[in-house]
């Protein structure tokens, strides 16, 4: 492993690069010509560096990545620290840094064009500390992050990194496997309509799958939505997220959603109120519900609640039907009959059959057990009714009724319960506190 050290301030590409009295000028130029996989680029965090396009392939691997790292210099070849400051700007047809790396401090700009890291196949980069701009009016800018090239992958982690764009339709665009912890949007610049896009949605694409946790939106406008027109074969997971004030966005638009593509939203904060839950694909959406709640029914911290699932009209059965998330219950009886129980209640004279509303048990040991209806040229049956007690606030026709099977547990361990709905533009509440008796 070598050190490479560069610096704007009196480097030249013509120098040796091996200490920071002979430091290269360029990373794109200077750093790309000597580097190998495993050295390290001390950057002074002093550095600029801007060309029309600043085009960087690093010749690190997953198993042996280098290091990009901004820093203070101390001495001929030491540093001090660690800090922030090395800025790298393409001002027609922007950045793009390719390979695999880890890199600490640099600011990214894009003034025309996009930041594009990690496009060519099996790049594996990390972004510590690290800031991202598209400073162009371009609407259809993007920072992307990862490969979209066929039978390829990429891996991307950003880590307390700032992000902010300058125009409505700009874009964070995402493919392969992309993790962001920590971090925000930044203040400056121009909001967005939508934070990210899956690579290639609005111009055809292959499957994402993007995480997002402790992250804070809270700059972003109240009217934000997390995904913008989406792709099949995506997913996107925000987890401990915070959102502006008031928020009345979503994590995407009904009318962005594609089949294939789902967005799952878990604890997100909205002023000073934490949120359990909204998940959302093309079928349903699931949100908590505390008003319309079961009397000693499911309760957390923040008390007692329900699961609201909002059915589209892609729901038919047998072939589209809507889920529930899994409901874990934990049993340790084996080798006799057990009744799997969840309650449910819908605003209807009318009860939902077993061919619109059902539930699925899968056991430990994989085996599924359910109670639709058997056949698809079978008669359907109602549900049965409930007895239970729910606050029914704002319901013409309470309807209480009960999805139950039976099993008979191999082995002990937790039961995974979902419930499912086949009927279409419906509305009902789920307790997820789930009988096993």
């Amino acid at each position: 492993m070598a050190d490479i050290f560069l610096n704007s301030g009196d480097g030249s590409d013509a120098n040796s690069g091996a200490d920071w009295t002979a430091e290269k000028l360029t990373l794109a130029t200077g750093v790309a010509g000597i580097d190998a996989a495993g050295d390290r680029v001390l950057i002074d965090s002093a550095h600029t560096e801007s060309a029309t396009s600043i085009s960087y392939t690093c010749p690190g691997t997953a198993a042996n990545p280098c290091q990009i790292l901004s820093v203070t210099p101390t001495g001929t070849s030491g540093i001090s620290s660690l800090t922030a400051g090395a800025t790298f700007t393409g001002s027609s047809t922007g950045v793009t840094l390719n390979g695999s790396f880890y890199a600490y401090g640099l600011s990214i700009v894009a003034s025309g064009g996009n930041i594009t890291c990690g496009s060519a196949a099996a790049s594996n980069q990390t972004f510590d500390t690290c800031t991202f701009n598209l400073s162009s009016a371009s609407a259809g800018a993007r920072m992307i992050f990862g490969t979209n090239t066929a039978n390829a992958g990429s891996v991307t982690a950003l880590r307390n990194c700032v992000f902010q764009t300058g125009a409505t339709g700009q874009r964070i665009s995402y493919a392969g496997d992309v993790r962001i912890d920590g971090g925000s949007w930044s203040a400056s610049g121009t909001d967005p309509v939508a934070a990210f896009i899956p690579y290639g949605a609005d111009g055809g694409g292959r499957g994402g799958t993007l995480t997002v946790q402790g992250f804070d939106f809270s700059n972003l406008p109240s009217t934000v939505n997390l995904i913008g027109i989406s792709h099949g074969g995506c997913t996107a997971l925000f987890r401990d997220i915070i959102m502006p004030a008031s928020w009345s966005g979503a994590p995407i638009s009904s009318s962005d959603v594609k089949d294939g593509h789902r967005v799952e939203v878990w604890r997100y904060k909205v002023g000073s109120a934490w949120n359990r839950f909204w998940l959302r694909d093309t079928r349903r959406d699931l949100t908590p519900e505390t008003t319309i709640v079961r009397t000693g029914g499911a309760s957390d911290d923040d008390g007692n609640y329900s699961v609201k699932m909002v059915t589209t009209a892609n729901c038919a059965y047998p072939a589209t039907v809507a889920r529930s998330m899994p409901m874990a219950v934990h049993n340790t009886t084996t080798g006799s009959s057990l009744t799997v129980t969840v309650q449910i209640i819908h605003d209807s004279a009318t009860a939902l059959d077993d061919d619109e509303l059902w539930v699925e048990v899968e056991e430990p040991d994989g085996t599924i057990t359910t109670d639709a209806v058997a056949s698809v040229i079978a008669t359907p049956a109602a549900q049965t009714s409930s007895s239970e007690t729910w606050t029914t606030t704002g319901m013409s026709n309470p309807n209480e009724q009960e999805l139950s099977v039976t099993i008979n547990a191999s082995i002990a361990g937790p039961l995974l319960v979902t419930v499912c709905c086949a009927k279409p533009s419906t509305t009902l509440y789920i307790c997820p506190k789930v009988t096993v008796a």
